[in-house]
């Protein structure tokens, strides 16, 4: 059902719109958008500028009122920018990410660890000004900045990072890096995963 549709159902029949009973499957999608937007602190009439909608569709969507259809989801999503997969996958209890200053040679590195991890190493660049996409970490990541200045933004608050310090992501969170600076940021990255 779109969100047209539902907004002349939900004047009929409030009641069997309400995501709470659970009619669409995804009881908790208005809560999980209300989250994201708090966190990036977008008023309902902005999000729904930037989407195409109608604030009073945003309203209806975050209390449980009706069900967005994919493409009214998908164009919400795309306008903050985040992934369908990550929008559901990412756990709501977000455990705050830790950061500590150890320097940044191999060893300091591993002492991070989970005992029998392997790693999946990345390097990550982000130009100055840039705000970057929302990320869904699938297991434990630890980067560490080594050149200039990241923001870290979480569902739990942002944190600034400095080059040598060393970030742990928790799995099933949501992250996102931004440079507001003037100078490029250089990041290396292991998400960790167990072998069977």
């Amino acid at each position: 059902m779109s969100i047209d549709d539902a907004e002349s159902k939900l004047i009929e029949d409030p009641v069997s719109l309400s995501l709470n009973n659970d009619n669409f499957g995804f009881s908790n999608v208005g809560m999980r958008l209300r989250l994201l937007r708090d966190v990036l602190d977008i008023s309902q009439r902005e999000l729904a500028k930037r989407a195409g909608l109608t604030n009073s569709s945003i309203s209806m969507i975050e209390q449980g009122q009706v069900s967005p259809s994919i493409q009214s989801l998908e164009r919400i999503l795309a306008s903050i920018p985040l992934e369908i997969a990550s929008f559901f996958n990412f756990s709501i209890e977000q455990p705050a990410p830790s950061v500590k200053l150890i320097g940044h040679n191999q060893q300091n590195i591993g002492a991070l660890l989970p005992a029998n991890s392997r790693l999946k190493p990345s390097f990550d660049f982000i130009p100055p000004g840039v705000t970057g996409k929302f990320h869904f970490a699938n297991s434990e990541i630890v980067g560490v900045v080594l050149e200039g200045v990241a923001i870290l933004r979480t569902l739990n608050g942002t944190q600034t990072l400095i080059n040598g310090e060393v970030v742990v992501i928790p799995a099933k969170q949501l992250y996102q890096f931004i440079n507001q600076g003037t100078l490029p940021a250089k990041l290396f990255f292991c998400s960790f995963f167990t072998p069977n």
